[in-house]
């Protein structure tokens, strides 16, 4: 919760709004890299650096509770998006696919479900070969995201 409510503040007083992307990727990879080189052995060590990467995840909540509209949807509620998707290809199975607002959620949440899949799959091949370190590469992901989207001219951030 605290997380939630850092990345809420953070929102609110940085100009740049998605830092927070920011900082969950700092986080992340700073993680991966400690845990190359800390003895894990430590149930201490493990803990925080688990901790960190739970606050990392507090602020990709609140990035996404804050910056619903300007995503496909919530990229951490995949009950909700399998839901959706399910509401709307029932939706267009019954029009014949000729219903262009399901049509069009159905793509933006197949996008996160399919991501979603992939970084599970992703995620733990990773793990199974690289342990707590393979947190490094979702940090560098969301870290090319934001590099990404600071790219952008300022008229396409509207």
């Amino acid at each position: 919760m605290a997380a939630v409510m850092i990345g809420g503040w953070l929102a609110r007083v940085l100009v740049r709004k998605y830092r927070i992307m920011l900082g969950e990727s700092v986080l992340l990879m700073l993680t991966g890299v400690l845990a190359m080189f800390l003895p894990l052995m430590s149930s201490f060590m493990l803990y925080l650096l688990v901790f960190m990467v739970v606050v990392a995840m507090g602020l990709q909540n609140a990035f996404g509770k804050l910056f619903a509209k300007e995503t496909h949807g919530p990229g951490t509620m995949m009950t909700g998006n399998v839901t959706q998707a399910a509401l709307d290809l029932g939706n267009l199975v019954r029009t014949g696919f000729k219903e262009p607002a399901a049509m069009q959620r159905f793509r933006n949440v197949s996008i996160l479900i399919g991501g979603f899949l992939l970084g599970c799959l992703m995620g733990a091949i990773m793990a199974r070969y690289l342990g707590l370190t393979s947190i490094i590469g979702p940090g560098v992901a969301i870290c090319i995201c934001y590099l990404m989207r600071e790219a952008l001219p300022r008229k396409q951030l509207v």
